[in-house]
């Protein structure tokens, strides 16, 4: 009996820690995040606001927004239908899909976002920016720099690009670029 209920609260505590998600007490925390509507945050539904850490994964449904803040780095913001990985150093995150506006908050800090095979990055001297990625359901993107400057660069270091204020570019599923062209005055 004393085996039976030992092998129980082992399977119990097994499911509360897989239950718990990517979260880890131990982790450093990444920033904290906002939301409204429909939001997941490791597939469970998001309240008004919790912490990220490293490995956590943010899901916007089709009524939902979530606002991510890194203290003195930068801010994101999740559209609807959005989904984003959060990673350790050097990169923020993983988009896998939906649109996301970046605004960095100091200058010399950096907000390193994947998409595909294409990293965002700001570029030296790293003046604040404001930037929006938009993530296609067949891969291929749309990097908008609205402010300051944003770079790309492959996952392997090649093809570098610097998009400065006003200025877009489309990103294949290939992970290449397409041509640079002016972003209409919102």
């Amino acid at each position: 009996m004393v085996c039976r209920l030992v092998c129980c609260a082992l399977v119990l505590q097994l499911y509360c820690v897989e239950g718990a998600g990517a979260q880890t007490p131990t982790a450093e925390p990444l920033g904290s995040l906002q939301t409204s509507g429909e939001v997941y945050l490791n597939s469970l539904r998001a309240a008004g606001s919790a912490t990220v850490f490293p490995g956590d994964a943010v899901r916007t449904g089709t009524d939902g927004a979530a606002t991510f803040t890194s203290p003195g780095v930068g801010l994101l913001t999740l559209a609807p239908q959005s989904e984003i990985d959060f990673r350790g150093a050097p990169l923020l995150g993983t988009l896998k899909q939906g649109t996301v506006g970046i605004r960095s908050l100091q200058t010399g800090q950096n907000l390193e976002i994947q998409f595909g095979s294409t990293v965002m990055y700001l570029p030296p001297p790293g003046a604040e920016s404001v930037a929006t990625i938009t993530v296609a359901a067949d891969g291929s993107a749309r990097v908008e720099c609205r402010m300051g400057a944003v770079g790309l660069r492959s996952v392997s270091g090649g093809q570098l690009l610097v998009l400065n204020s006003g200025f877009a570019v489309g990103v294949g599923a290939d992970g290449k670029f397409q041509k640079v062209e002016p972003v209409a005055a919102v």
